[in-house]
């Protein structure tokens, strides 16, 4: 299995392993660290749960370490899991992982669907998190399920998308799409004030103009002219958007042109010679 541990010669068979060109060679799985534990226990905790994943899939498991990035929550230390989607054998990459089935194959193998065990790679992770936590000597714990699921009646913080979060911290001030965010969070906080059913209402009335919002944006969108590639015209298709572009101006480049190599026609003279 030894061949597995190149990161070039495992990716590179991942690339390969796939049947068509857009097939799926790896999940991620991106995990918050507690910032209460020191470095070293928070490498010794990512390499017990990515073995431990490697283990239950049979699969290589890849990750990486990040730091908080500077001027961000110095507390948000994370890290980055990438599994790939097939089994490792010591010939390379073999079957998909069972991560990976169709529901119509995992029903076949009585299996439950995926998302059970998406949801137990949260669990899991929850209970290794609090045992480290344990072993250091520390109270801290952390829960995976939702509030609601606790029995804690209580509005959870808004999630800022990393981008509004990073313009906002680079600009010191509030952005459009923060303050949105804001004030969608104060209208559940209200509404909650008031009992269960008003914020049924409110949360209802959110999602609808999320998906207003969305299509908005997915409209504005197909507006838009498409941009193309160059790396993806072939040569052809380069040389008519050429002549296309350069079409109204052809008398102007043709004369510049001209002008160009009367100016500089003893030293052209000079180099056709010279090769």
């Amino acid at each position: 299995m030894n061949w597995a541990r190149n990161r070039s010669a495992l990716w590179n068979a991942a690339q390969h392993a796939g049947r068509q060109r857009n097939s799926r060679v790896a999940r991620e799985v991106l995990v918050i660290l507690p910032p209460e534990l020191t470095t070293a226990q928070r490498s010794h905790l990512v390499r017990r749960f990515s073995q431990e994943l490697s283990d239950k899939y049979q699969n290589a498991v890849d990750f990486a370490l990040h730091l908080p990035r500077p001027g961000s929550d110095e507390r948000h230390h994370h890290e980055h899991l990438l599994m790939t989607t097939r089994q490792v054998t010591p010939d390379g990459l073999g079957a998909r992982t069972t991560l990976e089935l169709s529901g119509t194959d995992r029903h076949e193998r009585g299996l439950e669907p995926s998302k059970d065990d998406l949801l137990l790679i949260r669990k899991r992770w929850a209970q290794v998190t609090n045992e480290a936590l344990r072993d250091a000597g520390l109270s801290a714990r952390i829960d995976h399920r939702s509030y609601a699921a606790q029995g804690i009646d209580r509005e959870p913080k808004p999630v800022m998308p990393r981008g509004v979060y990073y313009q906002e911290c680079v600009s010191g001030k509030n952005s459009p799409a923060g303050d949105e965010i804001r004030a969608r969070y104060r209208e559940r906080l209200e509404a909650r004030r008031h009992g269960g059913k008003e914020l049924a209402r409110v949360v209802k009335k959110q999602k609808i103009e999320a998906r207003h919002r969305a299509l908005d944006e997915a409209k504005r969108k197909q507006a838009l002219p498409i941009k193309l590639v160059r790396g993806a015209l072939t040569r052809e298709e380069l040389n008519a958007k050429r002549r296309e572009h350069n079409a109204p101006r052809r008398e102007h480049i043709r004369r510049t042109h001209r002008e160009w190599c009367d100016r500089n026609r003893d030293e052209l003279k000079r180099k056709q010679r010279k090769y």
